[in-house]
């Protein structure tokens, strides 16, 4: 009886054993492969993997909170696996739009991340570039799932910003793992510093974490890569753009009769010289006697325009030696030196030809 008693217990013992090495060895990992299939069928770039018995434990990125809630439930509801909550790792992109409010310099931020500390480092590396002022509200939502973008505390981001914010008018900039997408008005220049940015931002960003995000922002296809957009009206300068206020101590009437003044008085220039045609002598003195009048303590910026795009640099330097020539023609005629900044106003590549008059000419803007 006791023999009978000993061999029922090694076989209920070698056959449970043989139980769990069956469900570990053979149907658990049919089960995962068919959760898996089941997520991928669902749009959902999941990672399934055991942490012991029938439970599991879910890592990668999904759109939305909701979608966590959904992967969770298609594996759980199978039988033979069991996801708890506890082991969901599932994470969600941050999306984060900066917005200046009119008439304040102040940015105002909205969106979600996930921790409030990156909140504060970015608030922090745009306060010390010191372009803009940057302040939390409670439109800014904070979710433990959500995973913040490295870039958003890195340097490279801080100065594009502030870049783009420091420039007159009402601008919008939102952020994702995708990218950067930017609304508004903006300088050919600031362009390039943006299209150096896309190569030290997208070091930092995270492939699931992308793809994730291209889903939450109804992307039909994920990108290759991290991108800067632009969607932006371009200007050769900030003091072209329409909400740019001169500093000049003028009455309204008194400023706008000498930017009427200085705006025909356009220097034109050969195609590839630095000299000014004679026939623009009665301009240039015409922009002096203007200048002279409103007295010393008014400032202008004297800019050459050039083309951007291929050959940028060489016609960018041209376009700076023309615009020296006209500050020394100015300043011959009585325009006090302290007065006058030389630059070079870039118009954007395609907007003109390259023998067009307006690709080589000077303007004369009070500052």
């Amino acid at each position: 009886m006791k023999f009978l008693v000993l061999a029922t217990l090694v076989l209920v013992y070698a056959f449970s054993n043989w139980q769990v090495n069956h469900y570990r060895e053979e149907t658990r990992p049919a089960l995962l492969a068919k959760a898996a299939a089941e997520l991928d069928q669902a749009g959902y770039t999941v990672r399934v993997a055991p942490v012991g018995g029938m439970d599991v434990e879910l890592t990668g990125a999904v759109p939305e909170a909701k979608d966590r809630l959904e992967a969770r439930a298609i594996v759980d509801r199978m039988e033979g696996l069991r996801a708890l909550e506890r082991n969901n790792g599932l994470k969600i992109p941050a999306r984060v739009e900066l917005r200046m409010v009119p008439g304040s310099g102040r940015l105002q931020f909205s969106g979600r991340l996930g921790n409030l500390e990156t909140a504060r480092k970015l608030v922090g590396l745009l306060q010390d570039l010191g372009s803009v002022d940057a302040v939390l509200t409670k439109d800014l939502v904070f979710d433990p799932f959500v995973v913040d973008p490295e870039y958003l505390t890195q340097p490279a981001f801080g100065e594009l910003a502030s870049g783009f914010f420091e420039l007159p008018g009402n601008g919008i900039l939102q952020a994702t793992e995708c990218g950067i997408r930017l609304q508004g008005m903006a300088t050919v220049k600031l362009a390039e510093v943006w299209a150096g940015a896309e190569g030290r931002i997208g070091r930092t960003v995270r492939p699931d974490v992308l793809a994730a995000a291209a889903k939450m922002l109804g992307m039909e296809t994920r990108p290759e890569r991290f991108q800067v957009k632009a969607d932006v009206k371009f200007f050769p300068s900030p003091l072209h753009m329409p909400l740019y206020s001169p500093e000049a101590p003028l009455t309204a009437a008194r400023l706008e009769n000498l930017t009427e003044q200085l705006r025909t008085a356009e220097i034109l220039f050969p195609a590839g010289a630095s000299e000014f045609l004679p026939t623009q002598k009665g301009k240039l003195e015409q922009a002096a006697r203007a200048m002279r009048a409103v007295g010393g303590r008014v400032r202008f910026v004297v800019g050459g325009f050039h083309l951007a795009g291929d050959g940028g640099p060489a016609r960018e330097r041209l376009a700076a030696r023309r615009a020296e020539t006209v500050a020394g023609a100015l300043v011959a005629l009585g325009v006090g030196p302290a007065q006058l900044e030389v630059t070079a106003f870039a118009l954007p590549s395609g907007s003109a030809s390259p023998e067009a008059p307006e690709s080589h000419r000077v303007e004369i803007r009070v500052r």
